[in-house]
């Protein structure tokens, strides 16, 4: 499969929490890096461009695949309209030509 991506900005070494049976804040990904930067790169699929084998995808569910190729795009082409922010962000892009 390959998927068109864009690099993450919340990057699970760094700034993810996931809460605990305790009630409590732990990393969601172990690593020791003092700056965010220093993170390996994380990706996010932005739903652009799924190209699978027609074979494969009747044997398995997409979210069972291992062998995946990324596509990156850039941030500006990577917009999800999920709030009336976004929408707002995508048109500004749209009118400013970005």
């Amino acid at each position: 499969m390959v998927v068109s991506v864009k690099e993450t900005e919340s990057n699970p070494y760094y700034v993810l929490f996931e809460e605990n049976e305790s009630g409590f804040l732990k990393k969601s990904k172990e690593g020791s890096f003092t700056r965010r930067q220093d993170c390996p790169k994380v990706w996010e699929y932005n739903g652009a461009i799924y190209v699978i084998n027609v074979k494969s995808l009747k044997k398995n569910d997409i979210s069972n695949f291992s062998k995946i190729k990324k596509y990156i795009m850039p941030l500006n082409n990577s917009i999800d309209i999920d709030t009336e922010l976004d929408f707002l962000m995508a048109s500004l892009f749209l009118k400013k030509n970005i």
